[in-house]
């Protein structure tokens, strides 16, 4: 399954990396793409094609990218 991890490095109280965070979720099979929640790297990451948005981050983080898939399908 093609995933994208939109990852806001600054959310939270603890330090988790991307790398961190994205094996498990290889681990567990997903052909995952890494994308940071925030300028240009945000913009392209949504453009791409995937089958499943995991958001990594605050309530911000959900806020600005959770709006920008709805009703891709």
């Amino acid at each position: 399954m093609r995933a994208t991890l939109f990852h806001n490095p600054g959310a939270g109280d603890e330090s988790h990396s991307a790398a961190q965070l994205a094996g498990p979720l290889r681990a567990a099979g997903l052909d995952l793409r890494l994308c940071e929640a925030r300028g240009e790297a945000l913009r392209d990451g949504l453009r791409q094609p995937m089958e499943l948005a995991i958001i990594a981050g605050g309530d911000g983080t959900v806020g600005r990218i959770a709006p920008a898939l709805a009703g891709r399908g």
